[in-house]
């Protein structure tokens, strides 16, 4: 398990918390990546759009690594 947090960016996030998980599961593995944080209501939807895609970019970056 890592968390880490965001303390600046560029983003309008604020109290950025994340957490990556990884849960063996036989010869294989499950990777959770969860985050918490704060924005204006009215930037929610795009802000979790795009971190769902940054997230989805890294998931891929893993496979593509290290295999899956």
């Amino acid at each position: 398990t890592y968390t880490y947090s965001i303390l600046e960016s560029p983003m309008p996030v604020e109290n950025y918390l994340s957490t990556v998980t990884v849960i063996p599961e036989g010869r294989k593995a499950r990777l959770d990546w969860s985050c918490t944080f704060d924005v204006p209501a009215e930037t929610e939807t795009e802000m979790v759009g795009m971190m769902n895609g940054v997230y989805q970019a890294g998931v891929d970056a893993l496979k593509k690594t290290f295999g899956g």
